[in-house]
């Protein structure tokens, strides 16, 4: 055979290939294949007869181009689209009287929810609607991870969920989760020193939880079953944070999820108002430095772990705190300057573990490639990307780029 028709051989096999993996016949959660996915829909016969949608094709281009704005971008706009019937609804002000009417503590669990909407049913509607605003990110991590990395990225995705990653000893794997926990409950009993010492007696009750299956059974409930982390970690440590540690250091990726997460909170703030827009947004940024710096902390743990999404639904969990290890504050009914000291001291010891690790660890936060697989890649993006004749995508030089921003990443 002549050197040219091997070379006619090998071109049109590569065109099988990216046509069978560009295939815009599957539903669309399927846009991104890989190879054995590819297998099946051949084995089945997804692919006959397929037409390609220029306009799916181009959206498709377009969302795998910036995966991670993205998914941050449709979070954000879910939230607030949400945060229209909420507030018609008045949803948080049902949820609160179905807590005084049930005489239940506030919790974010899901025990407690479920509790509260059994005494009171007509509080369903507002925690339906609370629930979904806080679903925001997993719901898009699944959407755009499905878009643009297909089936096998939303298996890596779910895959998240476990104790560690199968690369890590069991010893080590179960070491890290008690080192994680002492160090949550730890930040509990400091903030409760703290308030005991800056807030008023009235203001203020602690009672010391004893160490009994009860307390143990409330603190894996607020582990495992907190709303905030079950409804966010998929989309904040499950996807973004691989993804940005893929593109940046460790601490840059943190530091940038960590802002992000703070400031996505502010369609659920909105109540922040009453205290005055000036208040509003200040208290709007301490909550975003104590989110950030939280963040290193859920960053060093979970990359010790070779990445688990659990290990980080556990952590939000600790530090939404249903166990009441930092105390009972009725924060909505302290004077202003009361609710800065709150968020003061909930801060100040998350900043020095913070601290500590980044010093400890060399800004590294634990990462290591071998460890924590750069799962959901740029240059993973970039493959999932389909050239059109009506608009072309050059890899070329989005691949350039994506090499010169790994470059940076040890400058």
């Amino acid at each position: 055979m002549t050197r040219f028709a091997e070379e006619q051989m090998s071109a049109a096999g590569q065109r099988a290939k990216n046509a069978a993996r560009l295939d815009v016949s599957k539903p669309l959660f399927f846009f991104a294949p890989s190879s054995s996915d590819s297998a099946e829909a051949s084995a089945t016969g997804e692919h006959s007869g397929a037409r390609r949608s220029p306009m799916l094709i181009r959206a498709r281009s377009v969302l795998a181009r910036h995966p991670f704005r993205w998914f941050y971008g449709l979070s954000l706009l879910l939230s607030l689209l949400l945060l229209v019937p909420f507030l018609l609804f008045a949803a948080d002000e049902r949820i609160a009287e179905g807590f005084a009417r049930s005489g239940l503590a506030y919790r974010t669990d899901l025990i407690t929810a479920a509790r509260v909407i059994w005494a009171v049913p007509a509080t369903l509607p507002g925690f339906l609607l609370a629930f979904s605003q806080i679903l925001a990110p997993d719901i898009m991590a699944f959407v755009v991870v499905a878009l643009v990395f297909g089936r096998s990225g939303v298996r890596r995705l779910a895959g998240g969920y476990r104790l560690w990653n199968p690369s890590v000893p069991w010893r080590r794997g179960a070491t890290v989760w008690l080192h994680c926990i002492f160090t949550f409950v730890g930040l509990s009993l400091i903030t409760a020193l703290l308030h005991s010492v800056l807030l008023p007696t009235a203001q203020f009750e602690w009672s010391p939880p004893h160490l009994t299956l009860s307390f143990l059974g409330t603190l894996l409930v607020a582990m495992f079953l907190d709303i905030g982390g079950i409804a966010e970690e998929t989309g904040w440590r499950g996807f973004a944070l691989p993804y940005l540690q893929s593109r940046f250091t460790p601490l840059r990726a943190t530091l940038i999820l960590g802002t992000l997460w703070g400031l996505w909170h502010l369609p659920l703030k909105a109540d922040w108002l009453s205290i005055g827009v000036g208040h509003a947004v200040l208290m709007l940024l301490l909550f975003t430095l104590r989110l950030t710096l939280l963040s290193v902390i859920m960053s060093y743990f979970y990359n010790r772990l070779g990445g688990s999404t659990l290990i980080a639904i556990a952590m939000h969990g600790l530090h939404n705190d249903s166990v009441q290890l930092q105390g009972i504050v009725d924060f909505d009914q302290l004077p202003v300057g009361q609710q800065f000291t709150v968020e003061g001291a909930l801060t100040l010891p998350i900043a020095a573990v913070a601290a500590y690790l980044i010093w400890r660890t060399r800004s590294q936060l634990a990462y290591s490639p071998k460890e924590v697989p750069p799962e959901f890649t740029g240059n993973e993006a970039l493959q999932a990307q389909t050239p059109s004749s009506g608009a072309h995508v050059d890899l070329a030089h989005d691949s350039h780029s994506i090499e010169a921003s790994h470059s940076r990443k040890g400058s």
